[in-house]
């Protein structure tokens, strides 16, 4: 029995010393020196770190004045911007059949002109990450508190009139459609400004009772598939 027990130890001991490196090994991947260091003469070792970052992204708005001015009531287009704004938020709107004629053509009344339609304001919200990212944009009413009209939002690139993807018809959210787009990395210590242009419509003067009708916009961030 005790001789049981003096060879199992000693084999634990020699297991045991046997995991351990040797002295004399190298490192897979790794350059040795091995020379004379006589004088004036040296040798060295050379060994690669790799440091890994993981993708990281931040997003803000840094202003939001999305229609500041109250829409009159009377029918037609109202939008936040005189600029693309304007003239996108007039394309989507013919192109879903409104703007025709005249909204009440028994009187010849016209619908609310470019004038008193400029419902003033933007908003600005900022991208900052250190790969490609893929942003989303949507926007939704807050429970019992949406508007029978049509709201849609514009997003571009800062002020440059510039829509996000290849142009507004897919540059837009609303209620129903959220957009996406692709925010190129770029290494800026307070990231890229992108704008927000609204527009609403009203069909008719009782589709919306008078008040305030109150919603959201939220942007999500997530690494694009090009920077996974």
């Amino acid at each position: 029995m005790k001789k049981t027990v003096v060879l199992s130890l000693i084999l634990v001991l020699i297991l045991s010393v046997g995991a351990m490196a040797a002295p004399n090994d190298v490192a897979p991947g790794l350059d040795p020196g091995i020379g004379s260091i006589k004088g004036d003469k040296s040798i060295s070792a050379q060994a690669d770190v790799t440091v890994k970052i993981d993708e990281y992204a931040r997003v803000w708005f840094e202003q939001n004045k999305l229609f500041q001015k109250s829409l009159l009531g009377r029918p037609g287009l109202y939008v936040s911007n005189m600029d693309t704004v304007y003239e996108h938020a007039e394309a989507y709107f013919r192109d879903r059949g409104k703007l025709e004629s005249f909204y009440w053509p028994e009187a010849d009344e016209d619908w609310v002109s470019k004038e008193e339609g400029h419902a003033v304001g933007s908003a600005y919200f900022r991208v900052e990450s250190n790969c490609d990212a893929t942003v989303t944009v949507a926007f939704d009413w807050y429970e019992n508190e949406g508007m029978e009209s049509d709201l849609v939002l514009f997003v571009y690139n800062g002020d440059s009139g510039r829509a996000v993807n290849n142009g507004w018809y897919d540059s837009f959210a609303t209620v129903d459609e959220t957009l996406e787009f692709l925010h190129r990395f770029e290494s800026k210590e307070f990231g890229k400004a992108y704008k927000i242009g609204g527009a609403v419509f009203i069909d008719y003067i009782s589709q919306q009772r008078a008040g305030e009708y109150k919603g959201f916009i939220t942007i999500t961030v997530s690494a694009a598939p090009t920077a996974l």
